[in-house]
């Protein structure tokens, strides 16, 4: 049983969503080490990994001072991101904290929270917390009905520790959004019971064919691997992979954890989600392009059309589409960033020898992409941008080009790239924020699935 005082800053820990942060902290009975540097404006996830049943090896440090695997691989994937906050006694929980934007569990057992800080606990994601839970969280709390609820289901043994296929059950949400369908991996294999496919968005699943099935016991033969859910006002993201410490480094694997955790703590924007009322045309006042299902459509002739909000530092992502029918070279359109650096969108047919600037992925005008990627007519393509603006001194001078990262269908096709001039608009570069602008040049062109996460510079 935990004192007043204990209860007192727990309840005021869930108050607050986001604010500033010591890195890597930790409990005050767990010393840091002395080179963890300070980043006070990221928001906090706090990651406990405390065991009262099996400690997994990726969750058990060598000496106090020290991060475990797990720690260390979610703190280094997260950095720029998130302030990783390290517990490993809840005892304390959240004794010290102010404010936090998500809690993270990979833990076992009964956890010393008593029935106050429960309520607590679920009340705060009720009202807006992210809950992101690795591997063995379902194997925790047995005893508390209602976090089985909150997380999906209990673990129910793990009858695969093996190479198996993991199936991507919904390739649109942007937590899966750019994973191959289908991959490899090695890892221990859970199954759950409690688990009602109905309750969560599966996202990835066990590839039956992959494995000696028979020794599952579902009937439903749903061995889900990843799933999401809302929770009143707040979301849920969990993933039973994350036993083996060489899963932590995989780029997969990385790569669903930071889109599991930026979902849940919703620092992706759907840009088509509000309609069209986020977007106005370049010229004139009426917009002509159509949203129809999700799908955006220009209205050829009728102008480009750019955000209403303004960006700086972000990543960017949207999948186009041209038509059946386009022009054998055509297809022509470009994502133009800050209202000055176009990426061009282009029919993939009729290429040359060499990649142009004119070629699908080029920066228009200026760097040709390193491969072609692009594909032809009536397929959707998916473009994934890393852009960091210029930067500019007080007396609005230019100290640094901007830069941008693209891949385009998963290939990369810019690594980093300096930009040292604008590639498209007659206005020069200045600072500060600027629209994102859909470029219309007279012919059919789709987009469905803009996103966008502003980047801390």
């Amino acid at each position: 049983m935990v004192s007043a005082l204990r209860r007192a800053g727990f309840a005021l820990a869930l108050v607050f969503v986001v604010g500033s942060f010591p890195a890597n902290s930790y409990g005050q009975d767990e010393p840091a080490p002395s080179d963890t540097p300070a980043s006070p404006k990221l928001p906090k996830l706090y990651f406990v990994t405390q065991s009262k049943g099996f400690v997994h090896p990726v969750v058990k440090r060598a000496e106090r001072a020290m991060l475990a695997h797990a720690e260390t691989c979610l703190t280094e994937m997260l950095a720029g991101r998130f302030e990783v906050v390290c517990r490993q006694d809840m005892s304390t929980f959240p004794e010290g904290f102010d404010d936090m934007s998500a809690i993270a569990f990979y833990t076992t057992g009964e956890l010393p929270l008593d029935d106050t800080q429960r309520a607590l606990f679920l009340r705060w994601i009720e009202k807006g917390g992210a809950f992101i839970g690795f591997h063995s969280a379902t194997d925790t709390f047995y005893e508390w009905p209602e976090f089985g609820e909150l997380i999906g289901g209990y673990f129910d043994g793990h009858p695969w520790h093996q190479k198996v296929r993991v199936r991507i059950e919904d390739p649109m949400h942007v937590v899966t959004a750019g994973l191959p369908q289908s991959f490899e991996i090695t890892d221990e294999i859970y199954q759950f019971k409690n688990f009602d496919r109905e309750r969560v968005h599966i996202l990835a699943s066990l590839d039956p064919e992959s494995v000696d099935i028979s020794k599952g016991k579902r009937d439903d033969g749903v061995y889900a691997l990843a799933w999401c859910r809302e929770y009143g006002r707040g979301r849920v993201f969990y993933t039973a992979l994350g036993h083996r410490p060489e899963v932590w480094r995989d780029a997969r694997f990385q790569r669903l954890t930071r889109r599991g955790v930026d979902w849940a703590t919703r620092r992706w924007s759907d840009l088509l989600e509000g309609g069209l009322g986020g977007w106005h045309p370049v010229k004139g006042d009426e917009t002509r392009w159509k949203l129809t299902g999700g799908v955006l459509e220009i209205a050829p002739s009728s102008s480009s059309l750019m955000t209403v909000a303004e960006f700086g530092d972000c990543l960017f992502e949207l999948e186009f589409r041209f038509p059946e029918g386009t022009p054998e070279h055509g297809g022509d359109s470009g994502v133009v960033l800050q209202r000055h650096y176009e990426i061009q969108l282009r029919d993939g047919r009729g290429v040359g020898e060499e990649p142009t600037t004119v070629d699908c992925g080029a920066l228009r005008g200026l760097v040709a992409p390193k491969v072609f990627a692009g594909k032809g007519p009536d397929v959707w393509q998916r473009l994934e941008v890393e852009f960091h603006a210029p930067r500019w001194d007080e007396k609005n001078a230019k100290t640094a080009n901007a830069r941008m990262t693209v891949r385009l269908n998963g290939v990369l096709v810019h690594d980093n790239v300096e930009i040292s001039e604008r590639t498209t608009d007659q206005r020069p570069e200045s600072p500060g924020n600027n629209p994102i602008v859909l470029e219309d040049r007279g012919e059919r062109v789709q987009f469905r699935n803009i996103r966008i996460r502003p980047l801390v510079p």
